[in-house]
């Protein structure tokens, strides 16, 4: 069995850091914390998406994002995506996307980083990642405020997905948080990152996670750090400090974050 080691991290978001992003596609994954928001990074005990978000707003999970090794951004929604109040669409719901939010402009991108701290910059009013009123600044109130850049904090990243936070209060609190899997690019296995998903239960723990598999479990840290090694699928996570980890078992990978 490989192990998940440092090397393995730091490889990944190196790859990010020279190309990994050039000429892919990602949507939002069908994941329990797709789309969520707390006081802070890894909380999102505000309110988070849940199981089955495409279900609920399939308008906004079909919206694709393509990062073109150009350096142009694009948003395709086909018509419809998840439209707000302060969009003029109230109650909120799948409609027409509203300008400049509707991915009619050409934006830019660009990442800088490494693996303990990566940036990925969105350019052009009208651009964004997750939702369209999320800014670095606040949550917006009218189209016509929408800023011309927005710089979000890239959580982690492999061949098929990522995590994508933004702080949006100045005062340092306050933090919504996307997760993206690719759909064209590189090397793409939705379904598999799908499965990921559901390898852990809970996904937000205290104590115990239990890990649908038979073989041995590591749960490893941001730093590429193997922190706990378990030989049973029942495994205790309280000693963990509060924060976000992976945990591997064979070839799959999938999140948790330990409260």
């Amino acid at each position: 069995m490989k192990k998940f080691t440092l090397p393995f991290i730091f490889l990944f978001v190196s790859l990010l850091s020279f190309g990994q992003l050039d000429d892919t596609s990602w949507k939002l994954a069908n994941s329990p914390n797709a789309l969520g928001v707390g006081p802070a990074a890894g909380d999102y005990s505000w309110w988070a998406i849940g199981d089955g978000g495409a279900d609920v707003r399939p308008c906004i999970f079909d919206d694709v994002v393509t990062f073109h090794s150009s350096g142009d951004f694009d948003i395709e929604m086909d018509g419809s995506t998840w439209v707000e109040p302060w969009q003029g669409n109230d109650p909120e719901g799948c409609a027409t996307p509203v300008a400049p939010h509707d991915g009619s402009t050409t934006g830019t991108w660009e990442y800088t980083g490494d693996a303990a701290s990566g940036e990925l910059y969105i350019g052009g009013i009208g651009s964004f990642l997750g939702l369209a009123k999320v800014y670095n600044d606040g949550e917006l109130s009218d189209p016509a405020d929408a800023v011309d850049g927005i710089t979000y904090q890239v959580t982690f990243f492999t061949a098929d997905s990522m995590g994508i936070d933004i702080n949006y209060n100045p005062a340092g609190t306050d933090n919504w948080h996307f997760e993206y899997v690719k759909t064209t690019g590189g090397s793409t296995s939705i379904s598999e990152v799908a499965v990921n998903n559901r390898l852990v239960y809970p996904t937000i723990a205290v104590d115990f996670i239990t890990v649908d598999t038979d073989e041995e479990v590591s749960i490893i840290n941001y730093l590429g750090q193997t922190v706990l090694v378990s030989e049973t699928n029942e495994v205790n996570v309280s000693a963990l400090a509060s924060g976000v980890y992976f945990v591997r078992t064979g070839d799959q990978i999938a999140r948790i974050i330990k409260q």
